[in-house]
């Protein structure tokens, strides 16, 4: 961690201490539970949606630690705002595949946190899952599960080899919002002869750009699920040290302990595999050891904090189910994690690709 990082990390910690308590974030509206204009253009005065842009237009270049870390406070916090595709992937992608123009027409609302752009990065494809070009240069198709695409104010989708600007007010997009099962939202899309720009990627990066971008959303998830992990790990710990039954705190049964332990290690496997995977992106390791490290990391943070949450919900009994106590709501916030930018077939069927295991075949 360098000192932007710890810079970043200290205010970020600190911002949320003050304006994000669950308690208070409890009695918010359900509209600005999911999504709080003047919250989002706070987060954008802290930084932390220059951590995917150059210094040439106000950040702080591409930062995969940073966004790593951020990811992370914010699952620890429950934020629901889009951090990972409007303050992360959508900037990157623009500032990656956008010609001067476009950079400079984009990037500026976005950092200031006036305009919300969300990036539709399939995990597992170049192309946008659904959706075509017409014979005349217009999107048709269907986007499901679009996730925050429920607010964006326009959204990137990758089409026939590029990445398209789409505003959600021009003719032929249609959406149908939802929320997802912990206070996140998404929208199916549906694009009927929209008429898109395209990013003119004069350098031909498509595909390279993707890549990163995939890569980068697959360990902000897990780093997200990290932080959130962290959090209901040190509540649990509380409530064992303090429940009382029978005239003794609950945690000195020893099958609790044997169980905090066992969470306490998934914690910390988690961190390590992460850590891995945020050094082979900042770094230059070669690209198959660095999807390998991605794969493995998104695919072991998430599946521990789905067990881990689990135990937290357990060991906290009747009130660990409950909408008014943070157990449940990691719970929930993991059980999406896990599916969010590939599930955990998906990441550890392409370990495999990349060379991380033997096939059964091999065995």
């Amino acid at each position: 961690m360098d000192d932007t990082d710890q810079a970043l990390e200290s205010a970020a910690r600190r911002w949320v201490a003050q304006r994000h308590r669950f308690e208070d974030r409890q009695h918010l509206a359900p509209d600005r539970r999911r999504h709080d204009p003047a919250l989002w253009r706070s987060l954008a005065e802290l930084g932390w949606f220059a951590v995917a842009t150059s210094e040439t237009h106000g950040g702080f270049g591409l930062r995969p630690s940073s966004i790593a870390l951020l990811c992370q406070i914010a699952g620890s916090a429950l934020l629901t705002e889009p951090l990972l595709s409007c303050g992360a992937l959508a900037p990157q992608l623009i500032e990656a595949l956008g010609d001067a123009t476009q950079r400079s027409k984009w990037l500026p609302d976005m950092l200031q946190g006036t305009r919300l752009v969300v990036a539709l990065v399939p995990p597992d494809q170049d192309v946008g899952p659904g959706v075509t070009l017409t014979a005349d240069g217009r999107l048709q198709g269907r986007l499901e599960v679009a996730v925050d695409a429920d607010i964006a104010d326009a959204l990137l989708i990758p089409a026939d080899g590029r990445l398209w600007y789409l505003p959600v007010s021009a003719s032929g997009v249609q959406r149908q919002p939802y929320p997802l099962l912990d206070g996140r939202g998404a929208a199916t899309v549906h694009l009927a002869a929209a008429i898109a720009e395209p990013l003119a990627d004069p350098e031909r990066r498509f595909a390279d750009a993707m890549a990163q971008a995939r890569a980068l959303a697959a360990v902000a998830v897990a780093s997200d699920s990290l932080g959130l992990m962290q959090s209901a790990f040190d509540q649990t710990l509380d409530h064992l040290k303090t429940r009382r039954q029978f005239g003794m705190p609950i945690g000195s049964n020893q099958a609790l302990q044997h169980r905090a332990v066992d969470a306490y290690i998934r914690i910390a496997e988690s961190r390590a595999v992460i850590d891995e995977a945020v050094a082979a992106l900042c770094g230059n390791a070669p690209p198959v050891e660095a999807a390998r490290a991605v794969h493995a990391a998104k695919a072991l943070a998430c599946e521990n904090a789905r067990k881990l949450t689990q135990e937290a919900v357990q060991m906290h009994g009747g009130i660990g189910i409950t909408e008014e106590h943070p157990a449940s709501h990691y719970l929930r916030r993991a059980r999406v994690n896990a599916q969010w930018h590939g599930a955990e077939d998906l990441h550890l069927a392409a370990f495999v690709r990349a060379g991380g295991a033997p096939t059964p075949q091999e065995i």
